[in-house]
């Protein structure tokens, strides 16, 4: 057992946390905790414990389960040969087959979930989303379908919570959830940059591919260069100019489909991202307050190299993603003025398989980068999207509670999600939880990024 006085936002693959101080369960440690499936606690004191039984620099086995009182630590032996092989490096990830040939330059209503192929994860959700606003799901009231004993299903509560009597005819309800959505929610505009652009970027130049297969050879061989290797070659990518070809595509489809926009947001979109097993949360750059053209030009080359940034690249590595596999996309979106924002799970992340009522909510009236990033302790609430009603967690770095219109807007976005967790969902069970960053102002709920939630 190695600790210090916090987790690192960058930290490696390990094989169990403990957190000496209380963390929001969406911070990106605890995410990717989660995707990792390892043990992850908060223990109040445990420095003074280590100290006492001698722990630090020993070997131990860490054990945490959801009604336990405080973490298992005991010493063991150190192991014969070294340590053993974690399980996650037995089972290895595998990516569906990218698409990396000429696609265009969309915007996000042209895209479906089926995209993420030549756009990435991001900016195909978003795309299907804009598509359900349009058009409706037929899966959208798949959470309140389903039985929940002694209740054959829930759909008098939605009939309840959308003004329709409980006794309300099925369609009735599907239609009336389909017009709150349009109502409450919105998409900021964007357009989508597929994987092509960033292959014709990186095949323009012979310096750059050259960088490269030093790489790869680097990762087969398991050198210790690799990290320098990486900081070279996104430094290389940095002062390559972009090819004029795409310079002038990237313009045109900006000045066609977001004219007007005064400030952008640039977003990642990978194909090696909200995976089983591997969110990749906060690995990969985003860049916020983007004015200028060639700003826009600058924010893309570095949501590229992101993707060869030393410690995505050991991550992805140490699960057998291959460095051929992996493209990213680019969302360039509006950015929108934030009355309120952060981030929602439609479960309980204290009580996911006991819970199935209440969803989990984040929210500051200042950054929401701050609450993402973890830099800012925000309010934490759990609302009930069956009965209704909410309650406050922790109040975070605010001075006071949310207000009552607050919390009604926010009922509202527990809804809306609880809708996309069901239309988001793989399977028919409805219950996989969907990842929501979102912000609200007078103009309704903006939502910004959604993606699986790994429990």
């Amino acid at each position: 057992i190695i600790f210090m006085a916090r987790v690192p936002d960058d930290i490696p693959r390990l094989a169990g946390i403990i957190n000496a101080e209380p963390t929001t369960p969406l911070s990106h440690t605890n995410v990717l905790a989660f995707g990792w499936q390892i043990p992850n606690a908060i223990q109040l004191g445990i420095y003074d414990r280590i100290a006492a039984d001698q722990l630090d620099g020993e070997w131990v086995r860490y054990r945490v389960g959801l009604d336990a009182t405080e973490v298992s630590l005991e010493r063991i032996e150190a192991p014969i040969g070294g340590p053993q092989r974690p399980t996650w490096l037995v089972h290895q990830i595998r990516l569906e087959e990218p698409e990396v040939g000429r696609t265009a330059i969309n915007d996000l209503d042209e895209l479906r979930i089926t995209d993420r192929y030549r756009y990435g994860t991001k900016a195909a959700n978003l795309g299907e989303l804009r598509y359900v606003l349009d058009h409706g799901s037929e899966r959208m009231l798949g959470f309140y379908n389903v039985k929940r004993p002694p209740r054959e299903n829930l759909r008098p509560f939605a009939a309840q919570f959308l003004g329709l009597p409980e006794n309300a005819a099925p369609d009735a309800i599907s239609q009336a959830a389909w017009r709150f959505l349009r109502e409450k929610v919105k998409v900021p505009r964007g357009i989508a940059i597929p994987f092509s652009i960033q292959q014709e970027f990186l095949e323009s130049s012979p310096a750059i591919q050259q960088g490269i297969g030093k790489l790869k050879m680097a990762l087969e061989l398991n050198a210790r260069q690799i990290d320098v290797l990486c900081l070279d070659l996104q430094e290389m990518i940095r002062r390559t100019r972009l090819p004029e070809r795409i310079r002038r595509y990237i313009d045109n489809r900006v000045a066609f489909c977001l004219s007007g926009v005064e400030s952008f947001v640039v977003r990642s979109s990978s194909n090696a991202e909200d995976l089983e097993n591997f969110s990749a949360a906060g690995i990969y750059e985003s860049i916020n307050h983007v004015t200028t053209a060639d700003r826009i030009f600058e924010s893309i080359r570095e949501v590229w190299i992101s993707l060869l940034s030393p410690r995505s690249v050991r991550l992805r590595h140490e699960v057998g993603i291959s460095l051929d596999h992996c493209y990213m996309g680019v969302i360039l979106q509006e950015e929108v003025r934030a009355d309120l924002g952060g981030v929602m799970v439609t479960t309980n992340p204290t009580n996911p398989q006991g819970d199935f009522r209440n969803v989990y909510i984040n929210a500051t009236r200042k950054s929401v980068e701050n609450v993402v990033q973890g830099s800012e302790a925000p309010i934490q609430c759990l609302f009930n999207t069956v009965e209704g009603g909410g309650r406050t967690l922790s109040l975070g770095s605010a001075e006071h509670d949310l207000s009552a219109s607050e919390k009604a807007q926010l009922q509202q976005l527990a809804f809306v999600g609880r809708l996309l967790q069901s239309h988001f969902s793989p399977d028919y069970t409805f219950r996989r939880p969907v990842d929501i960053e979102w912000l609200i102002n007078e103009e309704g709920i903006h939502i910004l990024q959604l993606r699986p939630y790994s429990q």
